[in-house]
Parts: structure tokens; sequence; C-alpha cells
């Protein structure tokens, strides 16, 4: 969010007027987690979004029920097993996405009309099928309420020099296949200022 200041303005402006109550006596602003959930889909977009840019895991694994030839090369024998990166799904399904997916786009996921989320089976970084992660809405949620906590108290900048374009990412995929996302090359370094929000989270 922190390196493209449309997107972190976007997610700002959503989450004070949708799911930050403003200060009382004690100085101390709210966070309320139902409406980060369900009434952020800019936020949600967002995240859902990283998951599909930068998730390079095996989130598809199926087992081929008849011999089967992949044009003029693979043979794929029955019994065996086929694993498919994420990328595959998350890059290579046009239809799916949109003519630009290879472009992080923040705002993928909303509904073109009447807002909320749109959903579909080609994100993959949960898995999918049988093997849906069962623990994938515990796990958003937290990944959500930190982003929210994170975009509203914090302003995060690269150091000079170490700008955000410079980051690399090529070392990721000979990791293993235990790998679920994208990770920099080497350290990123930045500077945490605060945005002198006290922000406190309540249910």
């Amino acid at each position: 969010m922190h390196a493209d200041p449309v997107v972190l303005r976007d997610v700002r402006d959503e989450l004070m007027a949708h799911a930050l109550v403003r200060a009382d006596e004690t100085n101390y602003h709210t966070l309320n987690v139902d409406s980060v959930l369900s009434a952020c889909p800019v936020l949600n977009s967002t995240v859902h979004e990283v998951f599909r840019f930068r998730g390079i895991g095996t989130g598809m694994v199926r087992r081929v029920l008849a011999d089967q030839r992949l044009g003029s090369g693979y043979m794929l024998k029955k019994g065996g097993l086929v694993f498919a990166p994420n990328s595959v799904q998350h890059f290579g399904v046009t239809r799916a996405w949109d003519a630009d997916c290879d472009i992080f786009g923040h705002r993928r996921f909303l509904q073109l009309n009447g807002g909320g989320l749109k959903g579909t089976s080609a994100l993959r970084i949960f898995g999918g099928g049988g093997s849906y992660c069962p623990g994938r809405h515990f796990a958003s949620a937290q990944l959500l309420v930190f982003a929210a906590l994170v975009a509203l108290r914090a302003d995060i900048r690269p150091v000079p020099g170490r700008e955000w374009a410079n980051a690399t990412a090529d070392k990721s995929f000979g990791l293993g296949i235990a790998t679920g996302f994208l990770m920099p090359d080497s350290d990123l370094e930045v500077k945490i200022l605060s945005t002198g929000k006290n922000v406190v989270i309540i249910k």
C-alpha cells in the first residue's frame, strides 16, 4: 500500500469513513473489526490482489483420471499427480481476470455495480476444491486487520537509495514448493513514521 500513494489514500479514506470511530475523551480512535471485514471492499480487494499478484505456491494438485496428452508433447499417465503453480492461474487465465492481469490493480476484485467484492475460483492462494484451506477466513481476517492498523497508524517510506522500484524478487522461485509468496531478494530498508493516530481494536 505504502509504495503507491493512490492505493494508500483509497484505503485510508475507506477505513476512516466506514471502520474508524473518532477519538473520544481518551483521545483514542477505535477500529471496528466487523466493519473492516464487511464494509471496506477497497482494502479487501487490495489484499486479494496482493494474494493474486505475489502468490507463487502450488495452489492446485489434481490426480490424472485417464491417460492424456497435452498438445504434441507431454503425456500425463493415469494415476499421476499434476501440480499447477498459482502463477499459472493468477496470470495465464485472462478470461478470469482482465487483459491487464500482469499489472497490479488494487480495485480488481471490486464489483462494477453495487459495490462489494467479486469472487473468482481462479484465485488459488488458499487452494481450491477438496484442498481448500479450512483456515482461510481466519488468516484473511488477521491480515486485513493488521493491514488496516498499519495503513492508519504508520507512514512507511524507503530510505534514500532503496526506493520501492529498486526492490527485486528474482530468487523466490528457487526456495521450493512450500514458498507461498514472492519474497524480496534483500532486506527492504524503510523508515516507519507515526501518523499520530492512536488506534485500538474493538470487535
